[in-house]
């Protein structure tokens, strides 16, 4: 039996060279995808890495203040009141999504903001009617939702 200090055999940690080129290609591609978006972008420092498949619609309201991860399938609306906001290094996991906004004629959201170093796990949705602010260092695993709705009853005798 081994002890739990010692690594197995069977496993190799180490990268082959074709692992490298992979990862390299892959990262080329998403800086590409990015660029994309730059211009639109309001952004200090850093890149903006999207992934295949991602989506940032209405560009023009999302802000970062420095590097930026958007993985594949990923998609983030950004039209709102106060805007969408990404920290340095943030990263918006596989298939997650930001809406701040209903897509059908209804009213635009408050906004997001999430702190440096922080990240939403793969199939995530934040709906930002209300506004959302996320610290720094926080990680949210898969699956996570967050609905700020305001469901304002002025007159409950209507149905």
């Amino acid at each position: 039996m081994e002890s739990p200090n010692q690594t197995p055999e069977r496993f190799d940690a180490t990268w082959t060279r074709s692992d490298r080129i992979r990862s390299y290609f892959k990262v080329f591609f998403m800086v590409l995808r990015g660029l994309r978006y730059y211009p639109f972008v309001k952004t200090s420092k850093g890149l903006l890495l999207v992934g295949r498949g991602a989506k940032i619609r209405n560009a023009k309201y999302l802000s970062t203040s420095g590097t930026v991860v958007i993985e594949d399938y990923a998609e983030i609306q950004c039209l709102s009141k106060k805007g969408i906001h990404l920290g340095k290094g943030v990263t918006i996991g596989r298939f997650a999504m930001i809406r701040p906004s209903g897509y059908y004629g209804r009213e635009i959201g408050e906004g997001f903001e999430i702190g440096a170093g922080s990240n939403i796990g793969a199939y995530s949705y934040i709906g930002c009617s209300g506004y959302v602010k996320i610290g720094e260092q926080v990680m949210m695993g898969p699956r996570v939702s967050i609905l700020p709705e305001n469901h304002v009853f002025e007159n409950t005798s209507v149905t």
